[in-house]
């Protein structure tokens, strides 16, 4: 199932690569300009990890109990976490256009780190209000 699935997500990208759709497919209210091919592929996307996570339903896991616990925080703080790497990119001048495939890899894996500790941080410092500020901490 798990391939199918994935050969769906990959033609919409195709297509939607093809058509020039690269982002997010914004339309003005009440307009038709074709139709939305990023809608159809995140269903596929989250019947993809549907069916592929089930497999990992009863392992146990730190890493991936954090990830989860912490899911809801990660959503809100990732923005501020990745606003601080455009800041550090310009401060060094980094580029990463030479090798496009490793720092995608490597940004998503700083996000999400950065923005899980982020929360625990937060969690730590108020830990009183910390659910009400990010989600995430001891329910009031």
């Amino acid at each position: 199932k798990e391939v199918y699935l994935l050969a769906i997500i990959l033609t919409c990208i195709i297509l939607q690569t093809n058509q020039g759709h690269v982002g997010l497919f914004k339309n003005h209210p009440f307009t038709f300009n074709g139709i939305d091919t990023v809608i159809f592929k995140m269903i596929f996307v989250c019947l993809f990890f549907m069916v592929w996570l089930y497999r990992f339903e009863n392992f146990k896991s730190k890493t991936i109990t954090t990830v989860a616990n912490t899911s809801f925080a990660v959503y809100f703080l990732h923005v501020y976490v990745l606003k601080a790497l455009f800041i550090l990119k310009g401060y060094f001048n980094l580029n990463f256009e030479s090798n496009s495939g490793f720092a995608f890899i490597v940004i998503i894996s700083v996000l999400m780190i950065g923005s899980i500790r982020l929360a625990q941080f937060v969690n730590k410092s108020f830990p009183n209000h910390s659910y009400l500020l990010i989600g995430f901490g001891k329910k009031p």
